[in-house]
């Protein structure tokens, strides 16, 4: 047998060569079965135009793929399939299409009858003297009246060609020492029950799996049998490489070869495609042998959204497939089998014109590897067997006091790692010895780190002090010795009169956050610079106040009243800066109420007033909220409020360690409100904006507060009382408990003032409601004044359109405390119309007409 090879590669183990000319004579005891994927014949003759052109996508690819297709190049590969099957080397047995013989979609019962006859009238010659075996796809199936014509006609027509009566879906033939079982990848209630009936009670020396949807994925898409249901997945392909068939696959429009490892030796699955597209190509693209997330990337439009997800099965999988090999290659493949080597290889074929591309042998050898003295040798990749051409790494390592020195068997040399070869069944053993009259120190760096051994070994005369630094890399510190050595320290010192193993562990340095919160009238300065510091650094942190401002004092994870303090970072931390005028006054208020709710059927109507914490929890339903009320006097406070903080202890071990909460402070409406009768049936509405927020971070936070100026200086031009709720804005599951007015550790409000007398407005009552109210005078020329009230605070837009809905003026855009407003708009540089203004506030919008009439 003569064959001219251009060259040899060896890629992922797979061993490929690629072939000038075809082989001369038959090989004893070989056989062949040609391959053939999806074909998609197609006429437009066997279609219903009108239905088919309500199908989206399925009209296009009919009319610009697969009827153009079937046109152009369909007899001309089936007559190279003819021609390959009549090839006397080869000793063809049988052709095997794996689904999609037919396009489908034929839109009626009659024309998808045509369509089925049609495509195997295709495929039947007077040359053919092999038999044809047709497997199920989901093109073969779908449209009105497909499922019905295809079993009216294909299984008749697999009956006539392998002489044995076909009804099913599912069948078997059986020709010498090879079993051909062609399955309903659809139907996979009967498939695992049928393939191992079939698989089991045979005795052919070759089983092969016909199927059309792969088994396991082997592309970005992840298209396979089970792929809803991994263990019944994996359940399947057990039970294939327990029987150890091969398994034939199409579905995809793409060649591939995988094999992966299971508990019961190798899977090995060979995927063709058959839509020729380009009679012209004869040259596979696209080349991969790796198998990962890269086939995802390979097919970036398909579900840009599910890319993250498929990319992490694949990464997994990837750590079973030994071997795997994708192209674009339209074509077929002939499978080789010879009965007396046991030989299996694949030859597979782009195109037209009967040029080989490429020859994979899919042959299994065994490597045994046994050893003499004490060590262990690990196998890359891990597996009892391996395909043929694949190249296995051994690495030798021998127990403490032992060393390796050679191979001997199916390897020769001291290399330490080697590589070798499967190019037959092979037995390696490896040689160790143990050693005399010195002493080992063989060292372990595990994490991101090295050791430096000082003087070198690893073999050392008895007596010999050695000294061993750890030097971790950047970010990362030594966790601990935890072999040979106890403690932290980087610079150990050993005295060597024993074999020793010595191992170090580095791990990450913790990285903690550090919030500094918005400070009024001053800021917060960090040094060094930054919000984010690793674990234990002595950050600097710095309150510098306005000309004319002093600080009051920290809250957070600091107290006290110095500019400059020092916080030690061995957790996440925030802090903020109280600031007062230099000549102001501060006045502390203690809250006249205090109390918080819970929800839920069992505690919905619970009175917690009198408990001594105040609680905060969002959590994922009413059943667990918890939210905090505090209603605060404000009538005897003197002069202009220029800041105003609400500041609530934290209860110790509130938080457990490494959880943090976020506390977000709203305006309460309405003061009536008594912590003796509330309870979350009966609790005030709580404003649609946060007005400010504290994170509680476990331990760390000492004091929390929240900046509530702008709501105390309308409070005191109002009812002189200040109602505010606090509540978890994160919804998350973690609660947080503060101090409440029955304990010492009281809530207080901190007001600075001028010391100057307060500014008096008319007033009235609080809005009850959002109103927006009609403008006056109305018509007007040029101004208007516009009322508008809001019963909570929050944030307010209020805007002019023209009556082609184009905004000519913004009114109002900015927070808002509870209270009535008017502005003035003036349409001087407008022309005369109508036009609109619209109010919004939290979910309330309003719209009203006004008319410029100049």
């Amino acid at each position: 047998m003569k064959k001219i090879i251009l060259h040899k590669i060896a890629l992922t183990g797979l061993f490929l060569m690629a072939f000038l000319t075809g082989l001369n004579a038959q090989t004893p005891g070989e056989k062949s079965f040609i391959i053939m994927g999806d074909t998609h014949f197609d006429w437009w003759e066997d279609h219903d135009s009108t239905w088919l052109a309500a199908q989206g996508d399925d009209y296009r690819q009919v009319t610009q793929e697969y009827v153009p297709n079937t046109r152009n190049n369909h007899d001309d590969f089936i007559s190279e399939i003819l021609a390959m099957s009549q090839k006397p080397e080869l000793n063809v047995q049988g052709v095997i299409q794996l689904g999609d013989l037919m396009e489908g979609l034929a839109g009626r019962a009659d024309l998808a009858l045509n369509m089925a006859r049609h495509a195997t009238g295709g495929l039947r010659a007077p040359e053919f003297s092999v038999p044809w075996l047709i497997t199920r796809g989901n093109h073969d199936q779908t449209g009105p009246g497909q499922a019905e014509a295809y079993m009216q006609v294909v299984p008749p027509f697999i009956t006539n060609e392998i002489g044995k009566s076909v009804t099913s879906k599912f069948y078997t033939y059986t020709t010498g020492d090879v079993k051909i079982i062609s399955i309903d990848c659809y139907d996979t209630g009967n498939l695992i029950p049928f393939l191992e009936q079939e698989l089991t009670n045979t005795t052919a020396k070759f089983k092969i799996v016909a199927t059309h949807m792969p088994i396991v994925p082997v592309s970005g898409r992840l298209w396979n049998i089970f792929e809803k249901d991994s263990l019944k997945r994996d359940e399947l392909m057990n039970l294939i490489a327990k029987n150890n068939a091969i398994v034939l696959a199409g579905h995809l429009h793409k060649y591939s070869v995988l094999r992966r490892q299971t508990p019961y030796g190798p899977f090995i699955q060979i995927a063709v495609n058959s839509v020729i597209r380009d009679r012209n190509k004869n040259t596979p693209s696209a080349y991969t042998t790796t198998y990962g997330s890269n086939l995802v990337d390979m097919e970036p439009g398909f579900d840009p959204s599910g890319a993250y997800s498929r990319k992490r099965y694949l990464d997994f999988e990837a750590g079973f497939v030994s071997d795997f090999r994708m192209a674009d290659m339209p074509g077929y493949a002939v499978l080789v089998l010879n009965s007396t080597t046991g030989m299996i290889k694949l030859q597979a074929y782009c195109g037209l014109g009967q040029k080989m591309s490429e020859e994979v042998l899919l042959t299994s050898y065994d490597l045994n590897v046994n050893k003499t003295g004490s060590g262990t040798v690990t196998k890359t990749p891990e597996a009892p067997n391996y395909l043929a051409g694949s190249t296995v790494t051994l690495k030798a390592e021998g127990d403490l006091g032992w060393k390796f020195e050679g191979w001997t068997g199916g390897l020769s040399g001291n290399q330490n790692p080697v590589s070798i070869l499967m190019d037959g069944n092979k037995t390696v053993t490896a040689l160790f010895t143990e050693i005399q009259g010195q002493f080992e120190l063989r060292t372990e760096a595990l994490g991101n780190g090295t050791l430096e051994v000082t003087p070198a070994g690893p073999y050392y005369a008895a007596g010999t002090t050695v000294t061993v630094k750890a030097h971790p890399k950047t970010g990362y510190k030594l966790e601990s010795w935890t072999e040979g050595a106890a403690g932290k320290d980087t610079v150990i010192t050993l005295t060597m009169n024993s074999h020793i193993k010595l191992t170090a562990l580095f791990s990450k340095i913790n990285t903690y956050k550090l919030k500094t919160g918005k400070a009024e009238h001053g800021t917060i300065t960090v040094t060094p610079q930054g919000s984010e510091f690793y674990e234990f650094t002595n950050v600097k942190v710095s309150a510098v106040p306005e000309t004319g401002w002093e600080l009051l004092e920290w809250t957070g994870a600091l107290n006290g009243k110095s500019l400059n303090e020092t916080l030690y970072m061995n957790g996440n931390k925030e802090v903020k800066a109280i600031f007062k005028k230099t000549d102001g006054s501060v006045q502390t208020i203690k809250p006249a109420e205090d109390g918080y709710v819970r929800g839920g059927m069992m505690y919905a109507d619970k009175l917690f007033g009198a408990d001594t914490c105040l609680r905060v929890l969002e959590g994922t339903s009413d059943t667990y909220r918890c939210r905090s009320f505090i209603k605060f006097p404000m009538k005897d406070i003197k002069g202009n409020i220029l800041s105003a903080t609400l500041k609530l202890k934290v209860r110790p071990k509130s938080l457990t360690s490494g959880t943090q909460a976020r506390a977000d402070l709203y305006e309460a409406s309405g003061d009536a409100w008594h912590e003796s009768d509330l309870r979350w049936k009966a609790s005030p509405i709580i404003g649609l904006t946060s007005l400010d927020s504290c994170t509680v971070i476990d331990s760390q936070t000492v004091t929390g507060s929240w900046d509530v100026t702008a709501l105390a200086i309308q409070e005191q031009k109002n009812d002189s009382t200040l109602s505010i709720a606090l509540k978890d804005k994160s919804g998350s599951n973690v609660s947080v408990d503060f101090y409440s007015r029955e304990t010492i550790n009281s809530p207080e409000l901190l007001i600075v003032t001028d010391n100057t007398s307060a500014v008096s407005e008319s007033g009235g009552e609080r809005p009850r409601n959002f109103a927006l109210r009609q403008n006056y005078p109305n018509p007007f020329n040029p101004s208007s004044k516009i009322t508008f009230s809001v019963p909570v605070a929050g944030h307010v837009k209020l805007k002019v359109f023209n009556i082609l809905g184009n905004e000519v003026a913004t009114l109002v855009n900015g927070y808002k405390a509870a209270g009535s407003y008017t502005v003035e708009f003036n349409g001087a540089g407008l022309p005369s119309g109508v036009y609109f203004y619209r109010m919004e506030a939290g979910r309330f919008t309003d719209t009203r007409k006004l008319i410029l009439a100049k």
